[in-house]
């Protein structure tokens, strides 16, 4: 969750340095993103258990935030947001229920 707090507070002011008119076409994007990883991958966490689960969540996470620091330009805005929406937000029944 650190993760998308820092990239919710640092895309508007990022979009506004690599000259976009402000982030709302960047959070549209996430927002789709994330719809369409819930209904595909609703049980890919069933399939894979909570550890596989909780350890590419934190892989792909850390790639899409690396994406955002290597590429600095606009493309490279949305393809480190495409690669961040792969994660944790997405699929918020990842952890595991029977360990109450």
């Amino acid at each position: 969750m650190c993760g998308f707090a820092g990239f919710s507070a640092v895309v508007p002011l990022y979009a506004l340095r690599l000259g976009l008119a402000g982030s709302d076409y960047v959070f549209l994007t996430y927002a789709s993103l994330i719809l369409t990883v819930r209904l595909f991958g609703a049980r890919l966490p069933d399939r894979l258990g909570p550890e596989r689960t909780a350890a590419s969540f934190l892989a792909v996470s850390t790639l899409g935030l690396l994406v955002l620091a290597a590429w600095r330009s606009v493309p490279g805005l949305f393809a480190g947001e495409a690669v961040f929406d792969r994660t944790g937000p997405c699929l918020p029944g990842a952890h595991d229920h029977r360990r109450a």
